[in-house]
């Protein structure tokens, strides 16, 4: 999934069905940030692409069916500390939009200063 070429599923989609079947997310997490390969970086770009609009919001980027609200809260809250971490440098590093690495900066700033921040993006209005 990571690391395939042509991956069928994208990457992001398995991440929430394996967090839903499981319960948790730091093993899954884990294992991406060992996948270090360019494939790997451009999945976790398509990744952030699609959960940025929901992270910016303080949501979990994906519905579960089990999970309680501070449960889905928590894991809301490790994904970002994750990808605050480990996502700027891998982004830099197969030359992803600027645009995008700033909205991963978003994330680091609390609500509501993220909103009034210059480079707050139009469509998370």
């Amino acid at each position: 999934m990571l690391t395939e070429q042509d991956a069928e599923v994208p990457a992001y989609s398995v991440l929430a069905m394996l967090v839903e079947t499981s319960g948790g997310l730091d093993r899954w997490l884990r294992a991406w940030a060992t996948a270090t390969s360019p494939v790997a970086n451009q999945r976790l770009a398509e990744a952030f692409g699609t959960w940025e609009y929901d992270l910016l919001r303080d949501d979990l980027p994906w519905r579960t069916w089990s999970l309680t609200d501070d449960q889905e809260e928590a894991l809301r809250a490790e994904l970002t500390g994750w990808l605050l971490q480990h996502a700027p440098a891998r982004l830099r590093m197969i030359g992803a939009d600027p645009d995008l690495l700033d909205r991963i900066r978003l994330l680091g700033i609390p609500c509501p200063a993220r909103w009034d921040d210059p480079h707050w993006p139009d469509h998370a209005y």
